[in-house]
């Protein structure tokens, strides 16, 4: 939540804004209501998606009509690629991930906007430290 208040967005107006959060079965966002409500109270219509509920086509369109896609690091964030300039990227890092310089770099490239939120907190992820699909080696013990 304080992701989305430290990313200046100002009050949209009423039906211009959409902020999409990436939902995926094996890694939720825990506060997906308050960052939904809060969303609201900035004036964006949330919407929810699994991107493998929807043909490509259709990602497509959704990406070129959001303005903050909000969503954990992983492979579903690159659909960044079809979103208009001086969108918003908020990407959720979990506890064992430190580096989003992938996204990072294609954000700048594209000139969207892109924000970055660390959990600091092991027992908030699901991902263990003997999970090697981390991203680095004994993750779990990384402060």
């Amino acid at each position: 939540v304080r992701l989305l208040q430290a990313a200046h967005l100002e009050h949209a107006q009423e039906g211009k804004r959409t902020m999409t959060l990436v939902r995926r079965g094996d890694r939720r966002i825990l506060n997906l209501e308050e960052i939904e409500s809060l969303g609201g109270r900035l004036g964006f219509a949330a919407l929810q998606v699994v991107w493998e509920d929807f043909r490509l086509h259709q990602q497509i369109e959704i990406m070129h009509k959001t303005d903050v896609l909000v969503g954990i690091y992983g492979a579903g964030l690159i659909k960044i690629v079809f979103a208009r300039p001086l969108s918003v990227l908020l990407e959720l890092l979990p506890y064992c991930l430190h580096n989003a310089s992938d996204f990072w770099e294609i954000s700048s490239s594209l000139w969207i906007r892109h924000y970055v939120w660390r959990n600091e907190f092991r027992n908030a992820s699901r991902r263990s430290h003997a999970d090697a699909s981390c991203g680095q080696l004994d993750c779990g013990d990384n402060p």
